[in-house]
């Protein structure tokens, strides 16, 4: 099954006046995938690719082009052309990034017709890296892309879509970034919703393991009292003196209140209680 092969190249001049770019692909060098491309491989195929020599945008056949080849030239040592910008805003744009030394690499993209194993000499040369040797291709078109994928001399061969993957997973993780952070905003602890014998009880609890100190026991006392401080009635606002309209008396929230004040003092002396014991017992205990 035949497959697209991407064989990346650096850009080596810019001519602004112009409105070109030159680049070169190295080829005898084994790709990431095990490949090694002959300099003659394109030689047979060269001529189609001048009949339609259109300059993509990292490979994406379904846009406009942003330009064409305007010179190809396979040599021993790899493949050299120089591409021309379209007047279009987006083309200018791509070629502006190039004069910045922002964009510095080609794809070139083609079809092997014809491979074989290597030779004896070519595994000596290469090493163990090396699967199959590429004679014959067909090459398709060449676009502008980002990052090459090979560091040695911006140049390398690669599959597919990779440069479009990358894009998609930069995205993706910058997605991932903002969302993280998003989280961390809605993770602030809330409000402790305690009430305050939900405090005394846990101090109650707290003394009876005797393991820990008496610090833990003060300070859950200590929050307890403020909640109960919190919840006490506003005081009244200042009003006419003497109207004689006072408001009717609630007596079944007056009982309510009582009773839990009383909860509360009965609560408060049996933790007195057991902070007196654990004070008259040695200053270190086992924890069982």
């Amino acid at each position: 099954m035949e497959k697209n092969i991407f064989l990346e190249a650096k850009a080596v001049g810019v001519d602004s006046k112009a409105g070109t770019v030159t680049g070169f692909a190295t080829v005898k060098e084994v790709d990431r995938h095990g490949d090694l491309m002959l300099p003659t491989a394109f030689n047979d195929t060269l001529e189609n690719f001048k009949k339609n020599p259109v300059l993509c945008w990292c490979h994406d056949l379904q846009a406009l082009p942003i330009g064409k080849v305007i010179s190809i030239d396979v040599r021993e040592e790899g493949v050299k052309f120089t591409a021309k910008f379209a007047s279009s805003k987006f083309a200018q744009e791509i070629l502006q990034l190039f004069k910045e030394k922002i964009l510095r690499a080609f794809s070139v993209q083609f079809i092997p017709k014809k491979t074989r194993d290597p030779s004896d000499e070519e595994k000596t040369l290469h090493g163990d890296e090396l699967g199959n040797v590429i004679e014959k291709a067909d090459l398709l078109e060449i676009s502008p892309v980002t990052v090459p994928a090979v560091v040695n001399a911006l140049t390398t061969k690669g599959f597919g879509s990779e440069v479009k993957r990358l894009h998609g997973w930069y995205a993706t993780e910058q997605g991932k970034a903002e969302a993280e952070a998003e989280e961390v905003k809605e993770d602030d602890p809330e409000p402790d919703s305690k009430t305050v014998h939900d405090h005394v009880r846990a101090a109650q609890e707290f003394i009876a393991q005797s393991g820990q100190s008496l610090n833990g026991a003060k300070e859950q006392i200590d929050l307890a009292v403020e909640i109960l401080n919190a919840d006490e009635e506003p005081a009244e606002e200042p009003g006419d003196e003497g109207s004689g309209h006072e408001e009717e008396e609630k007596p079944d929230q007056e009982q309510a209140s009582a009773k839990d004040q009383a909860s509360f003092d009965t609560l408060l002396k049996n933790i007195e209680s057991d902070l007196t014991s654990l004070e008259k017992q040695p200053a270190h205990q086992g924890g069982n």
